[in-house]
């Protein structure tokens, strides 16, 4: 909870330790020192993150999994080189896990990997299987297209609000933070912050807040106004920064 970088030496002395004879450490200590390295994002840990990713101990490798989930921003798992090969490897080989909290896990760590065509075909046959694991494969998906493809990203976010369940809407309106410039297109935003379940319209508003958008003072003040309190909540969140600068309509609307 208080990262301290210090720490880093001991909590990799845990991994190396995690299959080694009568003396081994616990499985629930190997599971929280692969957290702590996560926090931490520390490069030094991630051939031993990957190889606990795969193993049978669920809370072990959900840990690992999510500690490399926080190292893919780090340049170490972004070369395309072995160990990049081996993370996205592991993640793929556990996205379709029987467990759905290790599933999870791996479905989110392919969108942060580079992409390829086994992780985009785990993600693709995930998203199919709607329910908590399409929601996630959903958003990687997206994450995976935005930047390079955002018409193809786009449509899929389409064709999901057309004939999507709740954890699909969920899905994509959390994908809404992934699209660049001037963020997603008008009708995607504009119907999911409209979305019939209060749930969606506050992901979308707070997945669209992420990000500087010319629209964004027009969907707070839309979120002030909502009837369901935790819109309104999220708006608040999301204006507090802005009412420095901001207009006055907003500044009068966070008041009120």
């Amino acid at each position: 909870r208080k990262p301290l970088l210090e720490a880093a030496p001991a909590l990799r002395a845990v991994l190396r330790k995690g299959n080694e004879g009568p003396n081994a450490p616990l499985s629930e200590e190997v599971a929280w020192a692969a957290r702590g390295l996560g926090i931490l994002e520390d490069e030094q840990s991630a051939p031993d993150l990957v190889r606990l990713a795969a193993s049978r101990d669920v809370s072990v490798s959900v840990q690992a999994l999510t500690a490399l989930h926080s190292l893919s921003k780090k340049i170490i798992l972004s070369r395309g080189d072995d160990l990049t090969r081996n993370a996205r490897n592991v993640a793929v080989a556990r996205a379709n896990d029987a467990l759905p909290g290790v599933a999870i896990a791996a479905l989110k760590l392919l969108g942060a990997l580079p992409d390829s065509a086994a992780s985009r075909a785990a993600l693709e046959e995930n998203l199919l299987r709607k329910g908590w694991r399409g929601q996630t494969a959903l958003v990687s998906l997206t994450r995976l297209d935005a930047a390079r493809a955002p018409e193809v990203a786009a449509a899929r976010i389409d064709a999901v609000l057309v004939a999507g369940t709740l954890e699909l809407h969920l899905g994509a309106a959390e994908s809404l933070q992934f699209f660049e410039g001037e963020g997603p297109p008008k009708p995607l935003a504009t119907a999911l912050l409209a979305d019939r379940a209060a749930r969606v319209r506050a992901a979308a508003l707070s997945s669209l807040s992420k990000n500087p958008n010319p629209r964004r003072t027009a969907w707070l003040l839309a979120g002030l106004i909502d009837r369901d309190p935790t819109v309104r909540d999220v708006a608040l969140e999301g204006a507090a920064p802005l009412l420095e600068k901001g207009s006055a309509d907003l500044k009068r609307a966070w008041s009120a």
